[in-house]
């Protein structure tokens, strides 16, 4: 627990942390992927080159220069795999009893709190299309509060029908509260 206070606000008196909510791991997954394709490119490169022109070998000065451009391209692919981790990591939803708090991290040096209260929830949606998103139960989900601006959107996000449905579920209860202790 001590660990995710790093990152995740700090629950009020009263309040109790419901669920932390992030993008499904197919996403991440998906991402890999084309990283470690982009890693075997270089490989691929210096295998077509060594087979086709085999005396580019022979000029150390070529062969320097090759693997330093070899070498700053593998170091931007890692440094996009860490941005891509980093960005996976630490966009979370948290619903609380009380509130949903959604942290988006925005590149490497950039986040954006937004505080939502549950008892102004009106209305929220699960949007799942495609084909994969409905074979692995993803999908986004859109809440739209009483006086927003804007709705607040949970991407991609797995078992968005079941997280949408408890969403409205914590609510409805939020504002029995809120009138029982005003009324």
């Amino acid at each position: 627990m001590m660990r995710a206070r790093l990152f995740l606000p700090m629950p009020e008196k009263g309040e109790s942390v419901q669920m932390v909510v992030r993008r499904h791991g197919f996403i991440v997954f998906k991402e890999f992927v084309i990283y470690f394709i982009l890693l075997l490119v270089p490989w691929v490169i210096r295998w077509f080159l060594s087979s086709q022109f085999p005396i580019i070998w022979d000029d150390e000065m070529l062969h320097a220069l090759i693997f330093l451009a070899g070498s700053i391209y593998m170091l931007f692919v890692v440094l996009f795999v860490f941005a891509g981790f980093l960005d996976y990591w630490l966009d979370v939803w948290v619903i609380t009893t009380e509130r949903i708090i959604s942290i988006e991290q925005k590149g490497l040096f950039s986040r954006s709190l937004i505080e939502l209260q549950l008892d102004r929830v009106q209305d929220v949606n699960a949007d799942i299309s495609g084909f994969v998103p409905t074979l692995l139960h993803y999908g986004n989900i859109s809440v739209q509060a009483a006086g927003a601006v804007s709705n607040t959107i949970l991407q991609q996000v797995a078992h968005a029908d079941a997280v949408a449905r408890k969403i409205m579920v914590l609510s409805e209860e939020c504002r029995r509260r809120n009138s029982a202790m005003s009324g």
